[in-house]
């Protein structure tokens, strides 16, 4: 199983953010296999999506099975983000059906303050 090409390109966004590779054990990625990962040094998507399938194989007790699963979980991940997408790109459609502002609709879609 191989990552498809646009995956790649919507996780090169999460690269940039450094996201954490342990984010994604809430998308179904096994505690082990991250651990594996955190044990090699790999605690960034960005250090992760510079790996391939080889160099993810020598990583000590990280088998193909566990290399699957990580690799299914980022196109998960991908798939979130396009959904994501989609689902913003459907509401500004649904507030302007619905006679509502750019203005009022932003404050629908704003991001909680801590």
């Amino acid at each position: 199983m191989e990552i498809p090409k646009e995956a790649m390109e919507a996780l090169s966004e999460a690269a940039r953010d450094k996201l954490p590779v342990a984010d994604l054990e809430f998308l179904g990625a096994s505690s082990r296999a991250l651990s594996l990962l955190d044990d090699a040094g790999i605690v960034s998507m960005d250090q992760l999506l510079a790996k391939d399938r080889e160099q993810l194989s020598e990583i000590p007790s990280l088998g193909k099975k566990s290399i699957d699963g990580i690799i299914g979980t980022l196109c998960i991940y991908h798939k979130l983000d396009e959904l994501r997408a989609a689902t913003q790109a459907n509401l500004q459609q649904l507030y302007k059906s619905c006679g509502i502002s750019a203005e009022i609709a932003a404050n629908f879609t704003k991001e909680p303050e801590e």
